[in-house]
């Protein structure tokens, strides 16, 4: 079954792609990275630009996505995470959640 990998973006690029490429053992087929919504904060734009960086270097393996949850609301957030994980598992597909990469694990 295709496995959809979602994954939370935070300030240290290389050690997000290191977990990525030390989760190979569990094949997927589709990469979510996970950013905040809040456009304004010079944090998120850091974290904006390290996902599209790993979403520029990664794009031949796989097909990625860069989506965006309310990181000032839990509840908000994990409706928003429950909506994505729906739809991939609606869709057939396996979900796993990586958050090495995470400023808030």
């Amino acid at each position: 079954m295709p496995t959809t990998h979602i994954v939370f973006v935070g300030n240290q690029k290389d050690r997000l792609i290191e977990s990525i490429s030390a989760l190979r053992e569990i094949p997927f087929s589709k990469l979510f990275l996970i950013v905040g919504e809040d456009k304004n904060k010079a944090s998120e734009q850091n974290i904006k630009k390290i996902a599209k960086q790993i979403q520029t270097e990664l794009k031949m393996l796989w097909d990625i996505d860069i989506r965006a949850v309310n990181k000032q609301s839990v509840l908000k957030a994990a409706n928003q995470l429950f909506t994505m994980i729906t739809e991939e598992k609606m869709n057939g597909n396996d979900v796993f959640l990586n958050t090495s990469g995470s400023t808030h694990t």
